[in-house]
């Protein structure tokens, strides 16, 4: 080496540390993107039937008793039981869940004058009552009876199942892939909660649907109960173009892969994505993904991603980068908490995942950098869903660990050579939350936030992306990372626009203000703020094409590249 060399490879060294970070961080974001995209449901499972009453009492207000002396509740229509005589209420005779309820909203009725629309209305309140406890399969009426005592006789009768389940319209999945969640027993009345939490179950395939039919039984205290099913064919190929690269890797993407929805004849689901820039000379990436339901009602999921980059670095730098991780989240699903006019699914997981990069950078043919990582983390995840009649949240805390040291470059050293201070044993936080909100005159509110909290320097992988596609729109992607901060995405969203009658397309459009806050923690601690305004369009042709689009203007200049208006936009057609 000449006596003039040395400032120009300082220089080199000083560009390469920088250009190495960028790197890592560009790999980060190609596995990001990797995953194969999600199948859009079928329609939503309908509500639980409500047996018919085998009499209605006409609504004539004429009164029949002045003041009704007393209210009993029979288990059936014998002489026994339309002769039960009572001062008050007595709910003693019909096993209830929550007696105490009922037994209230009966006295109101005692001293008051009775006609058979009074008498009628007293049945419809009290199946009211009794569907919101769960007892959807219970008939009530007020059977013929002497009323001369003052005292009023309703029937409560459960309709039990008769005979086993049956599946209709089962055409890609057999009837055992359903039948297998479907608790419930011939001969004992329907369980109405338990039923819906195995139809939620069953429908958490995307590609298939099932909804409970229910029909009067041979004898009028029993029913029968079928699963009405709808599939789609289980194998979903599909294809399309985003934007979602970075600048020296080309911005634009292409990329392929299908889903399975009935893996191995399962009911599981595997699926796989081909990703690459339009050349395939700078970025290329395969993902793929199983879901598998375990027979007590956990699942399990398995990810796997591989990607190569080779990024434009001019003439005289040559990079070329590769990336792999596998990950498995075991599930465990929480009991459902049923509220007023709102239900809450709970979900805890933990999850493991092993991530390898290796990034090797050369200045005019000489090796400056070669430096390999493994990550190696447990994550214990939780997640709350809220479905209301106007309005659904989404919450999900978890809490990443990682003990370093579990392989050979696990380590301080290896981690300190991709970014310096960086430790392979560390702890992070991160909290996922989404609110959607329905306002008046057809418009919706939807807010997405991302945060994350670290006190120490965080791998490319590990940090919080604050620019982009998936995060502050406006931004290029990849520009924007920190060890905690907080990304928050606002739309409101216009009434629906009409389409010519068309039922299978739809059109969403709406606005947006994106913020951002984002910190690296160590020698090279900053803080940035990002925030952009713009608009965007969803349109969906069925299921077989879909168009995304916002066009977005930052209104913070502090990132590179953000020097004016950006388009991003993801297009796929699916089969």
């Amino acid at each position: 080496m000449t006596r003039g060399n040395p400032p120009r490879m300082l220089r080199a060294l000083s560009l390469a540390s920088s250009l190495t970070l960028l790197a890592a961080t560009a790999h980060a974001d190609e596995l990001r993107h990797a995953a194969p995209p999600e199948v859009p449901p079928l329609a939503p499972s309908a509500p639980l039937p409500a047996p018919q009453a085998p009499s209605v009492l006409p609504a004539d207000e004429t009164p029949l008793l002045a003041a009704l002396r007393g209210i009993v509740l029979v288990p059936d229509t014998s002489e026994a039981s339309l002769q039960r005589l009572a001062t008050g209420v007595d709910v003693s005779a019909v096993p209830l869940t929550q007696p105490q309820i009922i037994a209230a909203h009966l006295q109101a009725s005692i001293g008051q004058p009775a006609s058979l629309a009074s008498l009628q209305r007293l049945a419809n309140d009290l199946t009211r009552l009794l569907r919101e406890q769960g007892r959807v399969f219970v008939s009530v009426w007020v059977p013929p009876q002497d009323l001369t005592d003052g005292v009023v006789r309703i029937a409560v009768v459960p309709a039990l199942m008769e005979g086993p389940m049956q599946v209709t319209g089962a055409e890609h999945f057999s009837d055992e892939s359903y039948l297998k969640w479907i608790r419930q027993q011939p001969g004992v009345e329907p369980d109405a909660a338990r039923l819906q939490e195995d139809i939620d179950w069953i429908n958490r395939n995307p590609f298939r649907n099932a909804t409970l039919a229910a029909a009067p039984g041979s004898t009028p205290d029993t029913t029968l109960l079928a699963l009405r099913v709808r599939e789609r064919r289980p194998v979903r190929v599909f294809a399309g173009l985003d934007n979602t690269g970075t600048e020296n890797t080309d911005e634009q993407r292409i990329f392929a892969g299908f889903n399975w929805g009935n893996a191995f004849g399962r009911g599981d689901q595997l699926s796989y994505q081909y990703r690459a820039d339009p050349s395939r000379k700078h970025s290329i990436t395969h993902s793929g993904s199983y879901l598998a339901d375990l027979p007590w009602r956990h699942w399990i999921a398995l990810s796997g991603a591989w990607s190569e980059t080779t990024p434009d670095l001019g003439p005289t730098f040559d990079q070329k980068g590769e990336s792999w991780q596998v990950g498995a989240q075991y599930h465990v699903p929480l009991p459902t908490l049923p509220m007023d006019q709102t239900v809450l699914r709970q979900d805890f997981y933990v999850g493991l995942d092993f991530k390898y990069s290796n990034n090797n950078l050369e200045f005019a043919t000489i090796p400056v950098m070669d430096n390999k990582t493994d990550v190696a983390q447990l994550t214990l995840g939780y997640s709350l869903n809220r479905e209301g009649a106007n309005s659904s949240s989404f919450i999900s805390p978890q809490l990443v660990l990682s003990p370093g040291g579990l392989s050979k470059y696990n380590t301080d050293e290896a981690f300190d050579g991709s970014r310096f201070g960086a430790k392979a044993r560390y702890a992070y936080f991160k909290l996922d939350a989404e609110h959607s909100q329905r306002l008046p005159a057809g418009f919706r509110w939807d807010v997405r936030g991302n945060a994350q909290y670290s006190n120490a320097p965080l791998l490319g992988s590990e940090q919080i992306a604050g620019s982009g596609t998936y995060a502050v729109r406006g931004y290029p992607e990849s520009q924007a990372f920190g060890d905690k901060g907080v990304v928050l995405r606002n739309e409101l969203h216009l009434p629906p626009l009409p389409l010519g009658g068309l039922n299978d397309v739809s059109l969403d459009t709406y606005v947006f203000y994106d913020l951002g806050w984002l910190r690296t923690v160590g020698l090279d601690a900053e803080s940035i703020h990002l925030s952009s305004i713009g608009f965007g369009a969803s349109l969906r042709l069925a299921q077989a094409l879909s168009l995304d689009m916002s066009v977005g203007r930052p209104l913070e200049k502090n990132v590179a590249g953000a020097d004016g208006t950006r388009v991003n936009f993801r297009l796929q057609v699916a089969y």
